[in-house]
Parts: structure tokens; C-alpha cells; sequence
């Protein structure tokens, strides 16, 4: 048995010495990285073993660094993994880093495992019995797996306020922070409804999609297969990306900045059966703008079945129910409150098994979905357009202002009664941006904290530590202290 093979080997083991080999081959390997066998075959355990080796290598070894665009690189020859710090020393540091390794392997595998299946058309394609549609089982099981080693993790620390002592079990606050997240998005909307109800704006459902060549297996029997395999399944992400970037440029240069009181709203990711990326934009927008926006998006996805505009109407759904269903797609419904989950009917049901047939994300294969978009390590809902209020909103909220009682006559005061936990708190204060948009006349009255300090690669950064209210400080910093648990 040669290495290579000696690593990849997925018989079942006979006796518990052979297992042991099999976990720790990786250390037999031969010195020279480049004979290492595809990233995609390499499990989780190879992963931990390979990176310790390899920060160990490296932390002896010179790195040959290059400068471009701002930013000191080396590139290894390890699966063409490259390393960047904005300073030479930060390449050293990472290049001795197991963390670093462990990281930037794992996602070579994921990225790896992904195109593998595309180019050999392994998911999706025509509807034909057991098919493994939007992402492989070896996908689903591989986040699986991570997602059990961090509830492990988790599992064996608390978090601890250094005022009152009390202590909380970092699992079970991770745990209900999928509930609280969900319950963040859907308030969103609900906001950004009645934001733009009180200025007579229109909403759009807005859906797009990647040319051919990035669709790897068609699902339709009737469509030719032009997928180019040196692309990558990502890249059909990157290019819908870019040509939103493109479309927001042109309607910038007509005049029509993103903005509360032009155009706003929120995008989710998904994918098709294929596991091709396609966008969703939920989009609040003057009625005199709704021309020029379809216009900048006709002309940046022009082919047939790219793109699909839909003119929202209040009589047959809210823009919030019209979203809701999209967000269930980015949580796990087993860790979402009764509450949240009993607002599917089974109307929406029977909706859900529909889009499946149309090749559109449903809801009942969501965990599929999610490791798809996972293993792209792309991020699945963004917000469009609220000049970067959000960070702000999240600190206020988790803020204690009960305490607080001041009139609304200052901007504390106004914040402890309009913002602060309040369902409409982000509408309250994107009504209001002079107070924590930057001006030439005066300093924002809220404004976060920061200070300077290094990361684990020495490389300099700003950390948030705290905000700043009308002139009255809020500290995080040193608040609350991890733990082990006993």
C-alpha cells in the first residue's frame, strides 16, 4: 500500500492498532506536500493531523514573501493554499499556526469535494429516483460533523459576568441565539414594511441567476449542459455578486443611491438542485425608481431564465410572509421555537413541495441547502441599503437602559424608549441618521467604541468594545469572561 492510498483508504478497519493508523497516516506522508492525494478525500481527522504537521514544518522554514495590493503573500505547495497578512511577520505567524492550516484546509476540502461532484455531475440533473439534490451526503455529513465537534466544544464552557457572577452554558446560549437570530431578520422586515408604507413605496421580489456555464447539472431533461468545469461552483455566486455590484454602480451613476428613502431591503442565498448558486432580493423602492432599477438589472442578467422581477401585492401577502419561508431555509428548524416553526401552513407546504419541481430551494430540504452554501463559506443573508445600522441596533439591544430616565428630549432618552428592544426600533432609528451618521459639523451623538489591538499574527486590527450614547459611554470590554466548566 502505497502513502497516498494508506490515507485515503476507507475500508473498515479490522483491529483497534489499524485504526489508529488510519487516523494518524497523514504523519507518514512523504515530506513533499505536492503528492499529498486530493483535498476532497481528506476526512476531518486528516484535516487536524495534517495541519499540526504542517504548522510544525513550517514554523522552521523562511517564508519567501511577496507585496501586492496592500497585502504580503506566500504561496505554498500545499493544494495551492496561499498565505496573506497585511505584514511580513503575519505570514511567518500563520504559516506556524495549526489553527490557520486547519482552517484554510477545510475549506479547500469543502470547495474540492463540491467541484469534484460538479464536474462529474453528481448532484442534481434530471429528476430520477434516491438523486442527492443541492448538496451531497458526504457535504451534509461533513457539516454535520462540524457542527457536533463545536456543540462539543461549546459543551465544556460557560460564560461568566464579572459583575454578578451569574454563569451561562455557552451551548445553550449558542443554542438560543438561532431563535433570536431568526426572530432578528423577520423583525427587519417587518420593519422595513411599515418604513415603507409611510413613504408610499412599492416592493420587489427580485431572483438571480448565473448563465449556463455555471450550472453544472441542469435539472430540466431538455437543457443542453454547457457547465465549464475550470469555473468552480462558487463562481457562480462571484458572478452574481459582481453583477449586482455593477447594477448598484449604474444606478449610482443615474442618481439612485441605496438608501431608506430610495430603494432598501434584504438578499438571501440559495441554490439549486445542482448546487449552482442564485440570489433572492426583497427590495422596498419608490415607484418612480422601479424603470431605472429594472433597467440596470435587465442589462447586467440579459439571458432567458436569468432574471425574474415580481411587483409585490399587498392583497395577496405581506413582503414579511412573502420572506418568511426564505428565511427558514438558513436555520435549522429543530432549533427554532415552536412558535416560529407553527407559522408554516400547509398551504405553505404544498407551495414548498412546488419550487422543489421548479428547481428552487425548499424548505424541506433546508439542511441541505445550508451545507451547500456552508461549504462555499458564503454568507446567506445580507441587508441592502440601511447606511450599516444594524452593528448598532445589535449593541443597543443588548444593552441593560432600564434604569435610564431621560426624557426624549436627549438622544439617550430616545433610544432607552424608540430603539432599545423595541419591535420598531430599527425604523426609529433609521428615521433619525444625523444622529449616528458621520458629518463635517459634528461628531455623531451614538457611536461605537474602539480600540487598537493585534491579532494572533500580530497583524494590527479595531476591536469594538463598547458604544457611546450622547456622550455616555457603554463598556463591554471585561464584561463577561469564558470559562471551563468543572
Amino acid at each position: 500500500m502505497n502513502e497516498e492510498t494508506q490515507l485515503i483508504d476507507s475500508a473498515p478497519a479490522k483491529n483497534k492498532e489499524t485504526n489508529q493508523a488510519k487516523d494518524t497516516s497523514v504523519y507518514f506522508l512523504s515530506e513533499n506536500f505536492e503528492r499529498l492525494p486530493p483535498a476532497y478525500t481528506l476526512t476531518r481527522k486528516h484535516v487536524v493531523s495534517l495541519a499540526l504537521r504542517l504548522a510544525a514544518t513550517h514554523a522552521n522554514q523562511t517564508q519567501e514573501t511577496y507585496f501586492s495590493k496592500g497585502k504580503y503573500y506566500s504561496d505554498t505547495n500545499v493544494y495551492g493554499i496561499r498565505i496573506e497578512s497585511k505584514t511580513k511577520n503575519g505570514v511567518s505567524a500563520k504559516a506556524g499556526c495549526a489553527k490557520f492550516w486547519r482552517t484554510s484546509l477545510e475549506n479547500k476540502v469543502n470547495l474540492d469535494r463540491i467541484n469534484y461532484e460538479a464536474m462529474h455531475r453528481l448532484i442534481g440533473g434530471p429528476i430520477r429516483e434516491h438523486a442527492e439534490n443541492y448538496s451531497s451526503n458526504a457535504t451534509v455529513e461533513r457539516m454535520r460533523e462540524k457542527t457536533e465537534a463545536s456543540n462539543l466544544a461549546l459543551s465544556k464552557l460557560a460564560v461568566k459576568n464579572t459583575i454578578t457572577g451569574k454563569e451561562s452554558s455557552m451551548l445553550s446560549i449558542a443554542n438560543a441565539s438561532f431563535s433570536n437570530r431568526f426572530n432578528e431578520l423577520y423583525s427587519f422586515t417587518k420593519n422595513f414594511e411599515a418604513m415603507a408604507k409611510e413613504n408610499g413605496m412599492d416592493w420587489l421580489f427580485v431572483t438571480f441567476t448565473a448563465p449556463p456555464e455555471y450550472h453544472p447539472n441542469p435539472s430540466s431533461p431538455n437543457s443542453k449542459c454547457s457547465y465549464k468545469p475550470e469555473l468552480g461552483v462558487k463562481a457562480s455566486h462571484t458572478y452574481i455578486n459582481r453583477a449586482w455590484t455593477l447594477i448598484r454602480a449604474m444606478l449610482s451613476k443615474w442618481g439612485i443611491r441605496a438608501s431608506p428613502t430610495s430603494y432598501f431591503g434584504a438578499r438571501t442565498v440559495e441554490v439549486h438542485k445542482d448546487g449552482c448558486i442564485h440570489w433572492h432580493l426583497l427590495i422596498f423602492i419608490n415607484d418612480s425608481l422601479i424603470n431605472n432599477f429594472t433597467k440596470a438589472c435587465k442589462e447586467k442578467f440579459s439571458l432567458p431564465g436569468q432574471l425574474k422581477i415580481v411587483l409585490g401585492d399587498d392583497n395577496k401577502g405581506s413582503a414579511s410572509t412573502y420572506i418568511f419561508k426564505y428565511l427558514m431555509k438558513e436555520f435549522d428548524i429543530n432549533t427554532l421555537d415552536r412558535n416560529i416553526t407553527d407559522r408554516l401552513t400547509k398551504s405553505d407546504k404544498e407551495k414548498d413541495r412546488e419550487r422543489e419541481e421548479m428547481d428552487l430551494a425548499s424548505i424541506e430540504n433546508s439542511e441541505r441547502i445550508r451545507a451547500a452554501i456552508r461549504a462555499m463559506s458564503i454568507r446567506q443573508y445580507q441587508t441592502i441599503g440601511l447606511l450599516r445600522v444594524t452593528t448598532l441596533l445589535r449593541k443597543i439591544n443588548k444593552l441593560d437602559l432600564s434604569e435610564i430616565i431621560d426624557t426624549d428630549n436627549n438622544v439617550l432618552g430616545f433610544i432607552q424608549k424608540h430603539v432599545w428592544r423595541n419591535p420598531m426600533g430599527l425604523k426609529n432609528l433609521l428615521e433619525k441618521p444625523h444622529i449616528f451618521s458621520r458629518s463635517d459639523d459634528e461628531p455623531p451623538s451614538i457611536k461605537l467604541i474602539k480600540e487598537q489591538a493585534l491579532s494572533r499574527y500580530g497583524e494590527e486590527r479595531e476591536r469594538v468594545i463598547g458604544i457611546e450614547i450622547d456622550g455616555r459611554e457603554f463598556i463591554s470590554k471585561g464584561l463577561f469572561q469564558i470559562i471551563k466548566k468543572q
